[in-house]
């Protein structure tokens, strides 16, 4: 659990200036040793330092939370701009985030729905299935008997969004400076965009229900229903499916399913 002043607008803005000095400066400091030590010195200390200032990275990320998370995850798969050793750090943001508390699901839940958890739903696992930058996803059943899935919003993501996405649009640009790179414009524009359309699950749920309407007619791949009774902007439930993900190669393979022919149905 995060404490309140770190999701404080000056807080969020102090923590992520300084990690970001500390890390660039970090590499100016090797870079004029190479100057007076020799390319040896700068080659035997270059990967510890990738590794360390990943490490800076990923624990200010966890700390500030919020969108921040989400950067973190673009820059784990920006293969063709950071180093592998400065990636593998990173990738533990893909999956293994600090749920919120269940309090804050259930007011956000009570506060979108108008009722609670507890009277929606005939059972409501109150730990997280996974939890993501935005929002966290939990287990549930409806009265009906239909197994579901709620994802429902963090509480304050909306404010944080915003707070974010200035120091974002302030680092990007102080980055392409120093490190003269280009495009790091257009990477804000598609980081705010992304972001704008996941805070609105609406929009979320009515692209899911174009999407199985266009694929009704394949009958190997189903999109999971969307249950609007139970669904806002901030939360949205939709029917539960087993499964795992396409990269889990070895179960694919455990199962005896074509990987050819799963490629060629998506």
């Amino acid at each position: 659990m995060l404490s309140l002043p770190t999701y404080s607008r000056s807080r969020r803005v102090r923590k992520a200036y300084w990690t970001t000095a500390v890390v660039i400066f970090s590499y100016v400091r090797l870079w004029i040793a190479r100057k007076f030590l020799g390319q040896q010195y700068y080659d035997r200390h270059i990967l510890a330092l990738h590794i360390k200032n990943a490490e800076r990275v990923k624990n200010a990320i966890l700390q500030l939370n919020g969108l921040f998370i989400k950067v973190g995850q673009m820059l784990s798969i920006l293969t063709n701009f950071l180093p592998e050793a400065f990636q593998k750090p990173l990738e533990a943001l893909q999956d293994q985030l600090p749920a919120r508390p269940y309090e804050q699901v259930r007011e956000r839940i009570t506060q979108s729905l108008g009722q609670t958890p507890e009277a929606l739903f005939a059972k409501f696992d109150t730990t997280p299935i996974a939890t993501a930058s935005i929002g966290q996803a939990h287990r549930a059943q409806l009265h009906d008997g239909t197994q579901v899935v709620v994802k429902v919003q963090h509480v304050g993501i909306e404010d944080i969004a915003k707070i974010d996405l200035d120091i974002i649009r302030r680092l990007t640009k102080l980055l392409a400076w120093f490190y003269n790179i280009n495009g790091m414009d257009y990477l804000y524009t598609q980081i705010r965009r992304m972001i704008e359309e996941e805070l609105d699950f609406g929009q979320e749920a009515e692209s899911m229900q174009i999407i199985a309407k266009n694929l009704e007619s394949e009958p190997k791949i189903a999109i999971p229903t969307v249950h609007l009774a139970y669904s806002t902007a901030q939360v949205m439930t939709t029917t539960w499916f087993d499964g795992i993900k396409i990269s889990q190669t070895d179960q694919l393979d455990a199962w005896q399913i074509d990987r050819t022919a799963l490629t060629e149905t998506l």
